[in-house]
């Protein structure tokens, strides 16, 4: 296609007015084009004789698509610009027809926050968690002899208590909510091991915060848990791990132990025997054991050996003597008095050092057969003396008395694994509980196991955690009372925490109210989701509900309505309109959590919202279910506006500036410079094309960046306004 058939030629009288439109600034070239576009004619309808020509793209047929796409955008946005107004103004003033209260905003509601829960989109009962655990909760209780120590976070015994050897504390009431309920189990939290036996199998303990024992060392550990016999001959089990089962000719396993039974020897000839003895250390050693006895010059335990039947020997309670391969120490250590008391006796054949304790705390201390080693695969017996292996005892120094957990250790313990060894059975914490019905449990007396006078003793469970046995009590208080007891005028048992379960949850109707209140003309629907009766008022002051199908005033909580009520009449509650509060009471169960999933109420209101549909009303929780468009065509509408104006004013500069000038301008005509270098070449459509995209692609993508700009500065304001 050759380029002649597009020449047009310009007239003179139009040399200014081009000059200004290609050469001018924006406003001259704006005003120049409203002179040229609407007083002249159409271009090209004269032909000035000189035939000087110049190349227009305003009617090249390569553009015609591209004309046509702009004419029809233009078009478009300017009708959707149309639409979008016509609709954002018209939703403006539609009013809110639903409220929901959804319960995910507490500010909301009115409540108990001590008995309800607002939160993830339910108000729930709050669970009653009986549970002492700091000085707010021991404070409230009552004190003998015992107090809450703040900064160890411990209930213990005072100096006054621990100089007489016990006290006791009376917890708070604590309360179900209601009648009937079912209290089954109660669990203490101690901070080191109490009344519990020592760790089987070379074990130590774990999850106490102090007291922890190791038994790496042990060899023998006799707990004497057996059951009570009738003194005929029984075994007796070895707890250590290394097989040492003791055989008992006579003697007796008896409650009333230090920890579990006893080992009761009368004194007539009874004994337990090991033998062989295996695994004995023969240069160190620890004996440790509980003891009660109010005899003297009697033998506790012997160990002896092919090479010396007087290894070792443990003589004497009135002044205890230690004998080691035949020689004898006396140590002026008592413990005759018929009280229990812990002793443990150390000795290191490479220093000879002997270490007596008594009651955790060092008697004695001296130095025997240093260098000297015991002899192996022996006999060891408690309550005789053995006068050769294995036996011919002597009946004057046959044992009189009771022995608790006897232990020995393959080593030398140090004074404070002695100490925590003693504690574990010198202190205790012993359990008393009731239930009633009323705040003063006047009618009910603390009770354990077997009635008034007896006491449960907490069960080690694990990790420092102590439980009583299953309890089977109902009523809707319950209280404890925890007795201290212990053997050391400067120790005590600590408690950290008391838990009684089941946890309970607050039965006694709790409420919740809508603390902001929903104008309106007429109400049409009301529905709820959950555990509730209702109660409803106009006007936020007089409560209604639901009685034989008409609304009447409220005189107490017991005058309420089912939400199936409340939906049967809604549209009764007033004629003249008012404000719409709602009062929810959560029904639900000592034993289950209850809650209110929602309350939804659809009315007619006349007056017009100031808010614009879609978005919530965060004064009344309001959740707005419109369609949710009207966003969207403020931004349309904005962009729409902008970039119609912006492409128009492209497509003027593209059909009346953005010319191709193969001419150079004089002073009277316009006279061609030289033959143009497109006229007979077939690349002209692709100059044609490069040109434009050249000088118009950046016109364009102003107007889309502007249209953008614009759109958001809208948002900003819709912000501002909401």
């Amino acid at each position: 296609m050759k380029l002649s058939r597009f020449k047009h030629t310009i007239r003179p009288g139009e040399r200014v007015l081009y000059e200004s439109l290609t050469q001018g600034g924006l406003r001259n070239a704006f005003r120049t084009f409203l002179r040229w576009h609407w007083r002249q004619g159409r271009l090209g309808s004269q032909v000035w004789r000189e035939h000087t020509y110049i190349i227009s793209r305003s009617g090249h047929p390569t553009f015609r698509l591209l004309r046509l796409a702009m004419v029809l955008f233009v078009c478009f946005a300017f009708l959707l610009s149309i639409m979008s107004l016509y609709v954002l103004f018209s939703l403006q003033a539609r009013p809110v027809t639903r409220q929901l209260w959804d319960f995910t905003i507490a500010e909301n509601y009115v409540f108990d926050d001590e008995r309800v829960i607002v939160a993830s989109g339910r108000a729930l009962t709050r669970p009653i968690i009986h549970t002492d655990d700091g000085a707010e909760d021991f404070d409230r209780g009552s004190h003998t002899g015992t107090d809450y120590k703040g900064a160890e976070g411990v209930l213990t015994l005072t100096t006054d208590g621990m100089l007489a050897g016990e006290g006791t504390f009376v917890s708070r009431l604590m309360d179900a909510s209601a009648a009937g309920a079912r209290w089954e189990s109660l669990g203490l939290k101690l901070n080191r091991p109490v009344g519990i036996r020592l760790p089987a199998e070379q074990g130590s303990d774990a999850g106490f915060d102090e007291g922890a024992v190791s038994m790496k060392y042990n060899t023998t550990l006799l707990y004497f848990d057996e059951p009570e016999n009738d003194g005929t001959d029984q075994y007796f089990a070895d707890s250590s791990g290394t097989g040492n089962t003791a055989k008992g000719v006579g003697v007796v396993a008896k409650p009333g132990g230090v920890v579990g039974n006893r080992a009761e020897f009368d004194g007539n000839n009874d004994y337990l025997k090991i033998f062989p003895y295996k695994n004995l250390a023969l240069d160190r050693f620890t004996i440790a054991f509980w003891v009660k006895t109010s005899s003297s010059s009697q033998t506790i335990m012997s160990y002896a050996s092919e090479s010396d039947t007087s290894d070792i020997v443990l003589y004497d309670a009135s002044d205890l003597m230690l004998i080691i391969s035949g020689k004898k120490l006396r140590t002026g250590v008592a413990f005759n008095d018929g009280q229990w008391h812990h002793l443990a006796v150390s000795w290191d054949s490479h220093t000879g050092k002997i270490e007596v304790y008594r009651d955790g705390f060092p008697a004695y201390s001296g130095f025997l057969q240093q260098g000297v080693i015991l002899g192996q695969n022996g006999s060891l017996v408690l309550g005789e003396r053995q006068q050769e292996l294995g036996g011919w005892f002597d009946p004057v120094q046959t044992f009189k008395g009771d022995l608790d957990e006897f232990t020995v250790f393959n080593d030398v313990l140090q004074l404070i694994e002695v100490n925590d060894i003693f504690r574990r059975g010198a202190h205790d914490v012993f359990v008393q509980v009731r239930t009633c019905d009323d705040t003063l449990c006047s009618d009910r007396a603390f009770r354990g196991p077997a009635g008034p006078d007896t006491w449960y003793r907490p069960r080690h469970v694990e990790s420092g955690r102590y439980s009583l046995p299953q309890l089977d009590l109902s009523g809707r208080y319950f209280q404890y009372r925890l007795k201290f007891v212990t053997r050391d005028a400067g120790l005590s048992a600590s408690v950290s925490e008391v838990i009684i379960s089941p946890d309970h949850f607050a039965a006694d109707r709790p409420v919740v109210t809508t603390r902001f209140g929903v104008p309106f003309e007429k109400l049409d629907s009301f529905s709820a989701k959950g555990q509730m009766t209702l109660q409803l008022s106009s006007d936020g002051s007089i409560w209604y509900y639901v009685k034989d199908g008409q609304w009447q005033p409220a005189l107490n909580d017991r005058n309420v309505s089912t939400p199936d009520e409340v939906a049967g009449s809604i549209s009764t509650l007033s004629s003249d309109g008012g404000t719409l509060y709602v009062r929810a009471f959560i029904e639900g169960s000592l034993n289950a959590q209850a809650g209110i999933d929602e309350i939804e109420v659809r009315f007619d209101r006349n007056k017009a919202e100031t808010l614009i549909p879609g978005y919530p009303d965060a004064d009344t929780d309001a959740r707005v279910y419109t369609t949710g468009y009207t966003v969207r065509l403020v931004y349309a509408f904005l962009l729409g506006i902008s970039l119609s104006a912006l492409i128009w004013f492209a497509l003027w500069r593209y059909h009346f500036t953005a010319v191709i000038p193969p001419f150079v301008i004089h002073d009277h005509a316009v006279q061609p410079d030289h033959q143009h270098p497109l006229v007979g070449r077939p690349q002209h459509r692709s100059y044609l094309v490069a040109s434009l995209l050249r000088e118009d692609t950046f016109m364009i993508l102003t107007a889309v960046l502007i249209g953008l700009i614009l759109a958001g500065t809208g948002e900003m304001l819709l912000q501002l306004i909401i």
